[in-house]
């Protein structure tokens, strides 16, 4: 009974000191302007944390690129795919997939000396998440991870926001009442890819490159992989589309967005 016990004990041991030294090895990644990152998580399998880390990560990629003002930017997104490597966590009954690849993988002729050129600087945060303010953003920083955590805001001014926004109840088109169909991650992958294919989806990217004036849509996604809100952006203006009323991105703390542009 006590060898049993000692058995349990040195394992748990082994097994805390192994997500230590993974967690360290995500942190110097983010720490390294030389990689770019994401994180995928889902309730179902590994396997699906792991498809929507990557689909996270040419997101990413694709941003980079158009920053460094590269053409052909889908072959070099394929490219990448070859490179990329992956580390596998398990919290409960939440998979969790970390996704890198380095810059000079994706760009032979990659320096570091472009990344000043990009404004691609050391990432500020060490967790999968950036700090960010309500619509609108005044700029954005685009070496930010893909999920949310809200900063305390001023109550004024928040309140102030709200009184801008339309007050009215929105009805959503027939195209919106498409998009509120989507509800999880993975079927916001498919509703993408089959949109931009068929040429109703122009643009695609992250909550770090938002528009401040173009109108958007904006998937929110939280760590079980749901879609738990779609909010039509524009501007100051934000409407969620399922209840028709004013909202922020900043209301969905610790979740991850998505933003789209459709073809008018």
């Amino acid at each position: 009974m006590i060898r049993y016990f000692l058995t349990l004990v040195f394992m748990t041991c082994v097994g805390f000191a192994f997500a230590q030294n993974e967690q360290q090895q995500i942190n110097d990644i983010k720490r390294n302007i030389s990689f770019i990152y994401a994180t995928g998580t889902s309730s179902v399998s590994s396997e699906e944390a792991s498809n929507n880390a990557k689909d996270l990560l040419a997101l990413e990629i694709e941003q980079w690129l158009k920053e460094c003002s590269v053409d052909s930017i889908a072959g070099y997104v394929a490219k990448s795919k070859e490179s990329l490597s992956q580390i596998s966590t398990q919290r409960g009954r939440l998979y969790r997939v970390f996704a890198y690849v380095n810059k000079i993988d994706i760009l032979p002729y990659y320096k570091q000396e472009e990344v000043m050129v990009v404004n691609f600087g050391q990432p500020g945060q060490t967790t999968d998440s950036v700090a960010i303010n309500a619509i609108p953003v005044a700029s954005a920083d685009t070496t930010a991870s893909n999920e949310i955590v809200t900063t305390p805001m001023n109550e004024s001014v928040e309140e102030t926001e709200k009184q801008d926004i339309i007050s009215t109840a929105y009805t959503p088109t027939q195209k919106e009442q498409e998009m509120l169909a989507v509800e999880t991650f993975t079927a916001l992958n498919e509703y993408v890819n089959l949109g931009r294919k068929n040429g109703t989806i122009t643009q695609v990217g992250k909550y770090s490159n938002l528009p401040t004036t173009d109108a958007v849509y904006v998937f929110i996604h939280n760590k079980q992989g749901e879609i738990p809100a779609c909010l039509k952006v524009a501007g100051e203006t934000c409407i969620n589309l399922k209840t028709g009323t004013p909202d922020l991105i900043s209301n969905y703390k610790g979740c991850g967005a998505i933003w789209i542009k459709t073809k008018d």
